[in-house]
């Protein structure tokens, strides 16, 4: 399946346990076809940062290197990136990129992603419904 995942869900899936880090495990297994693009990378990176300075769980940098490793980059086009799709500006990457990998599924607990679920051809899914439906 290919999927976007939201920042939330990959910190939430790295440090804690439940649906997110089922999503994880199935991202580093292979089970998902994981897209991102540079500015999703660069939020990642930015936000495990901070998270594994307060947290201190042995071989967390490791994981996070092998998964983004894992992911599919994708370079959308200038005018996509301009584009506005959802309320809070910083989440529309979640959808261009999940645009330009093509019939991709957001996974995000973001209320701002999640209200645009249905719209321009994206699913967004919690990720509680996306491990029941799909995992």
């Amino acid at each position: 399946m290919r999927v976007v995942i939201d920042t939330n869900v990959l910190v939430s899936g790295l440090f804690w346990s439940g649906a997110p880090s089922e999503i994880v495990h199935a991202w580093k297994s292979g089970v998902l076809q994981t897209f991102m693009t540079e500015d999703i990378f660069d939020e990642y990176q930015r936000v495990f940062l901070h998270f594994s300075k307060k947290i201190d769980i042995h071989n967390v940098e490791t994981l996070f290197q092998n998964l983004v490793s894992k992911a599919h980059v994708v370079f959308p086009n200038e005018e996509l990136q301009q584009m506005k799709f959802c309320d809070d500006s910083d989440d529309d990457k979640f959808i261009v990129c999940a645009l330009t990998a093509g019939d991709a599924t957001v996974i995000s607990g973001d209320k701002h992603l999640l209200t645009v679920s249905g719209k321009y051809g994206i699913n967004v899914l919690t990720p509680g419904k996306f491990v029941k439906n799909y995992l």
